[in-house]
């Protein structure tokens, strides 16, 4: 693999992330219309306030990840670790790669989330888009 290359590796529904010494970029685009978004991703996407106000909570939820697509290809991540800052999620992207050089941080704005999943006292909440959610 090139130094400046990066891949998506597809595997049991999740999309991996190989990096190879490149820092992939979240493009900054506008998601389509409320009316045109799948029913999962209106269903975030209404809930998202919610998230943020767990985010911002003490203590903070024991996970928080949003999935989006306004990455620089296209393809749909989940980005773990998360945190809210003037309308974005920072976080990284999650990957399952066992070699994985560093972690690729990415900023999402909060428009361009299309899906998130919060696990708070072993309860789980979000994950929409999920198979065999709800």
């Amino acid at each position: 693999m090139l130094a400046n290359q990066a891949r998506f590796v597809f595997g049991m529904g999740v999309i991996v992330l190989i990096a190879g010494g490149c820092m992939p970029t979240v493009k900054m685009v506008s998601q389509k219309r409320d009316t045109q978004r799948p029913e999962p991703s209106r269903r975030a996407q209404a809930t998202l306030d919610d998230v943020i106000n767990r985010i911002h909570r003490m203590p903070p939820p024991e996970y928080v990840s949003v999935q989006t697509d306004a990455v620089a290809n296209g393809e749909t991540v989940w980005i773990q670790d998360v945190r809210y800052d003037e309308g974005f999620f920072v976080g990284t992207v999650a990957t399952t790669a066992t070699h994985r050089r560093k972690p690729v941080e990415v900023k999402v704005h909060r428009e361009d989330v299309t899906d998130w999943l919060v696990i708070e006292n072993q309860q789980t909440s979000g994950g929409y888009s999920l198979p065999n959610k709800d």
